[in-house]
């Protein structure tokens, strides 16, 4: 390993976005070499590229028009990973080992440790005094508090001779890993997710297991996005995991892309997906369970790895390292507001204890296209605490063009309310996790005067419901919309190989169906995932079952749980 003293030649160009197939997303600037470039990282105002059998790279990104290499790093083997935390560099070399570099100078960097390994690696990540390596079939976790010497610790393995790993990510002491096996006569998928407080002694607190085989993901608040494909991996699509808790992982969300999504990165509500055949894709999640291509734009190579810092990716992708300027996507980086509120009240509010008070609402929506959403109240304390929901209303229809209002709506103050200021605050979205709009507004609780009637005991705000039958009233062809959940009768039954069974979600529901066979053995899962509101059709295929009789099961925790008899004649 040494520094090299000639850079490798690079060259700066410039191409016209109208040249290539693309949406809101244009190319500034781009270095080529004939190596492969894998993977990406930025610290500051430098991208680190793993550059393949070269080595390292490190380029000054400071203008995104003009990315200059300041340093060319020759490592032995094939360096497909990079990582840096703390000024440090973690680089992982296939069949070769992990280097461990001081990058505080980034184009002077220095070795001060070395782990070897024999064995291919897909990813690491790295948390405080410890790197995670995801060799394919388990996960070494390596202490390297001293950097002069790793030392493998602890080896997370999924269970069995047919199992893999397919992506790793750590956030706030867990460990989030895909994987799965393909035992015969199934195949299975999960989401592992592991204490590593103690790494020496990883803990798996949960596992989640989904219908299709999931990759790369990230952790980005409590949230998990990963991708996952399709067993013919010609289409994929993302999986989103609230694990706000993550002894108890729930899937919230889950949308469908048109190719096998090969890497990801999340930046606020954008999710950025490269693939192999070569594209960058931005979509803009909204309510965290329907989403919308914003930009995209068909690169040059194959892309590995994407890296986001405010309105420009960076991409390595094959023989070059690209970057993008996605504004017009990301919208600047502002996240749109889907459902603009309005609140209206007398300035100054003064309401004594135990009194009432009324405001008024006007609701506009921007939606891209017509779901539910839900309507929530609370209250800000004077000692900053917050209380509520005082009043909440799910699943309002609105479409594109919905307006609501002026709505007159109210708020009971209790008689041992605290003095003081106080805001009140009103939201839309998804309830509680994901807010498309919001407005508030301060009001002061002071001590009553005389008598005010019959005094409230407890908060309690009213007039969210005229939301909901404001919003039925315009949009009349709301009525087709499922409002109950349901599992319609199959057609055609009695069948021949094949037949459709429907299912009706009156709201974004985790939705199972499961086909059993007459003595309860499980031949067919055909959904086990998050689901929009709306009709949903799944196709049983039995051409390669016995006639006789089965059975299908749709259920959707606490609202579902429904059986039908199939007849399959051939």
């Amino acid at each position: 390993m040494r520094k090299l003293a000639i850079l490798l030649i690079a060259v700066v160009i410039s191409i016209s976005a109208s040249a290539q197939d693309s949406l809101n997303v244009s190319i500034v600037g781009s270095l080529y070499d004939d190596h492969t470039i894998y993977d990406v990282a930025l610290v500051d105002h430098y991208a680190y590229l793993a550059d393949g059998e070269l080595g390292l790279r490190v380029v000054d990104v400071s203008d995104p028009s003009e990315p200059v290499e300041v340093l060319a790093y020759e490592t032995q083997g094939d360096l497909r990973n990079i990582k840096i935390l703390d000024g440090y560099a973690y680089a992982a070399i296939s069949n070769y080992g992990m280097i461990i570099l001081d990058v505080s100078s980034p184009i002077n960097p220095v070795v001060v440790g070395f782990y070897p390994f024999p064995f291919v690696v897909n990813d690491i990540a790295v948390s405080d005094g410890y790197v995670f390596i995801d060799r394919g079939s388990r996960v070494i976790i390596v202490d390297v508090t001293d950097l002069s010497n790793p030392v493998a610790v602890a080896i997370f393995d999924p269970g069995d001779t047919y199992a893999y790993v397919a992506g790793i990510d750590v956030a706030d002491n867990y460990l989030y890993v895909t994987g799965g096996g393909n035992e015969w006569p199934h195949a299975y998928y999960y989401l592992w997710i592991l204490d590593v407080s103690d790494p020496s002694s990883p803990d798996e607190v949960a596992s989640y297991q989904t219908q299709h085989g999931m990759g790369p993901l990230r952790v980005v608040d409590d949230f998990v996005y990963a991708t996952y494909e399709w067993e013919d991996q010609i289409i994929g699509g993302i999986y989103i995991f609230n694990v706000s808790n993550p002894n108890e992982p729930s899937i919230i969300g889950s949308f469908e892309v048109p190719f096998r999504p090969y890497n990801i990165e999340v930046e606020g509500d954008y999710v950025y997906l490269v693939r192999y055949s070569g594209e960058l894709n931005i979509y803009h999640v909204l309510f965290l369970s329907a989403i919308t291509e914003v930009g995209y734009y068909d690169t040059a190579g194959r892309a590995y790895s994407v890296a986001v810092n405010g309105n420009y990716a960076y991409v390595a992708d094959y023989y070059h390292f690209s970057i993008f300027d996605c504004s017009d996507a990301t919208g600047g980086g502002i996240n749109p507001q889907y459902i603009n509120i309005s609140l209206s009240t007398p300035n100054p509010l003064i309401v004594p204890r135990g009194g009432s008070f009324q405001y008024e609402i006007m609701v506009t929506s921007n939606l891209p296209s017509p779901r539910r959403v839900d309507f929530w109240t609370y209250v800000t304390l004077p000692n900053d605490w917050t209380y509520g929901p005082l009043q909440r209303i799910n699943n309002v229809p609105m479409t594109p063009t919905t307006v609501i209002g002026p709505v007159n709506l109210g708020l009971d103050i209790p008689q041992n309310a605290f003095l003081g200021e106080y805001t009140f605050h009103l939201q839309a979205g998804a309830f509680p996790n994901v807010v498309a709009g919001e407005d508030e507004f301060p009001f002061e609780v002071v001590a009553a005067t005389g008598t005010n009637g019959s005094p409230s005991t407890d908060w309690s705000a009213w007039g969210l419901d005229q939301l909901q039958s404001q919003s039925i009233a315009q949009n009349s062809y709301v009525e087709a919309w499922p409002n109950t959940f349901s599992l319609s009768e199959s057609y055609p039954n009695p069948f021949n190989a094949a037949t459709t069974l429907t299912v009706n979600l009156p709201e974004t529901s985790e939705l199972s169906v499961t086909v059993y066979n007459i003595s309860g053995q499980q031949v067919a899962e055909l959904a086990n995932s998050s689901y929009t509101a709306g009709t949903h059709r799944f196709t049983f295929d039995a051409s390669g079952l016995a006639s006789g009789l089965y059975l299908v099961r749709a259920t959707v925790p606490g609202e579902l749980n429904a059986v039908q008899k199939l007849v399959l004649t051939k």
